[in-house]
């Protein structure tokens, strides 16, 4: 068993994300980050830039090739480039002050990051702006009322979000549908 250090800033740990990566785990806590290497069985701590962490820490974290993205409570999007060892900071675009958190995420076919904005809805990441945008439904569905617990990628390429209710998302017509309103469910 092994034991991560306590710190002035985290007097209680509890492990967030388990991210592995080749011949590495990286540990992830609300406010702490650490490399532990599989063969040597030693555990490194990796300096997270003070500004991305708040008083609540990271929400939701996700790894793409070798790039961590975390999220944090304070609706900063930054990664962290395990190949250069160097931190990079993400806005959000939207027409509204984002004043919550990242709850979960995915890749679509295109490799594309998806991120749930809990109570907001849904923002893609583009590479051309360097930016999530937050995305506009073809049905206009108001996300005040809406939580996120849960995403998933399927083989058709829609994305299944857990909420209150299943929710089927198509990023192509940017259309939701409610599980309850799909006809070939059954009790």
């Amino acid at each position: 068993i092994f034991k991560i250090p306590l710190t002035n800033n985290a007097p209680d740990v509890q492990i967030e994300a388990l991210i592995e990566y080749q011949n590495t785990i990286f540990v992830v806590t609300r406010k702490l980050f650490y490399r532990f290497d599989k063969k040597t069985k030693r555990l490194s701590n990796i300096s997270i830039p003070k500004r991305y962490i708040t008083e609540k820490g990271i929400s939701h974290v996700t790894r793409n090739g070798d790039k961590i993205w975390f999220f944090s409570e304070n609706f900063v999007a930054f990664n962290y480039q395990i190949s250069t060892k160097q931190w990079k900071e993400y806005a959000v675009i939207s027409d509204a002050k984002i004043e919550t958190f990242v709850s979960c995420s995915a890749f679509d076919e295109n490799n594309d990051l998806w991120i749930t904005i809990h109570a907001k809805g849904l923002a893609k990441f583009s590479e051309q702006k360097q930016a999530f945008e937050l995305i506009k439904t073809a049905n206009e569905v108001d996300f005040s009322k809406i939580g996120y617990f849960a995403m998933q990628r399927d083989k058709e390429g829609s994305f299944w979000l857990g909420s209150y209710n299943l929710i089927k998302f198509n990023p192509n017509t940017k259309t939701f549908l409610s599980a309850l309103e799909i006809n070939h469910f059954t009790d």
